[in-house]
């Protein structure tokens, strides 16, 4: 078995076509299928179910599939750190972030990094945070700024930093009924609609379970992607959102905020992969501690 050909046949999954794969790999189709064949005669299973024009996976190429994929991540591994070797100066650093914290200011911190360590190259994805974690696990990312709550363990290959610390206050239209008041309890809450983030996030998972063990029963109204769209949600009135106060605080003139008790807090947190972490990578976290110390 050959490592191109674990690279041959992840291609041909991931584009579900010969042709694509064949175009992507710069290699001819038919050769593409000469060396799948080649493999499943070494292994002595079929991999793939053909059909006209088609194919599926069968039950051994899903289980080899999985493999394979986590062969090729290690040889990517392998070949980062051996690059990490040869050069500091050099490198690329995977960076996971969530991005509704202002004080984070995430282009800032990418724009100075760059500045000062122009050699590293910096990748930026931005999805949930559970997806971050799991990219990080994965060694799909190298580090992450993230917001934390603190009910949340990491396990695994992950380590932590708190930078700061941001309150999650509620925030509602200037004529709602709490507009004015100083604070809410949850539990207050429990006939209002809501407005919360995406059910994958990590904000509507702390704020469901602590509702649920208030005795309350949450009834969102709302599920939105960008915070900004549940601003204008609930500044007309439409439910109650729940945001770092930090970001509530620059749409005062839109909306109301009031403090939840007891209080919420969310960390803004560095979090990276403890079992390697590459000279490029360092240098982030060190720049990064350097700008919150």
């Amino acid at each position: 078995m050959e490592l191109r050909q674990l690279i041959y046949f992840t291609c041909i999954v991931r584009h579900r076509h010969f042709g694509r794969a064949a175009a992507e790999l710069h290699v001819a189709q038919p050769s593409l299928s000469q060396q799948l064949r080649q493999l499943e005669r070494e292994l002595k299973v079929d991999l793939l179910e053909r059909g006209k024009g088609t194919f599926r996976l069968t039950r051994a190429g899903e289980a080899f599939l999985a493999r394979s994929q986590r062969i090729l991540q290690e040889v990517d591994a392998a070949i980062r750190e051996m690059a990490d070797f040869r050069d500091a100066a050099i490198g690329e650093v995977r960076l996971g972030a969530v991005t509704y914290l202002p004080e984070l200011n995430v282009g800032r911190l990418i724009a100075g990094f760059r500045a000062s360590h122009s050699g590293v190259a910096l990748k930026l994805v931005e999805v949930s945070t559970p997806q971050i974690v799991d990219a990080l696990r994965g060694g799909r990312l190298d580090a992450a700024l993230l917001g934390w709550f603190e009910t949340n363990p990491l396990d695994g290959d992950i380590a932590r930093e708190t930078l700061f610390e941001d309150e999650i206050v509620a925030v509602v239209g200037k004529q709602h009924r709490l507009s004015g008041a100083g604070s809410t309890a949850l539990a207050d809450l429990r006939d209002e609609d809501l407005i919360l983030p995406r059910a994958q996030s990590l904000l509507h998972s702390e704020l469901t379970t602590r509702m649920r063990a208030a005795g309350i029963e949450p009834k969102v109204a709302f599920e939105v992607r960008d915070p900004h769209v549940g601003i204008q949600l609930a500044s007309n009135h439409l439910g109650v959102q729940f945001l770092p106060r930090s970001l509530a605080q620059l749409h005062t003139s839109e909306i109301a905020t009031v403090a939840i008790e007891p209080k919420i807090c969310l960390s803004a947190t560095l979090v990276w992969r403890e079992l390697y972490c590459s000279r490029a990578t360092q240098a982030f976290l060190d720049f990064v501690r350097a700008r919150f110390s």
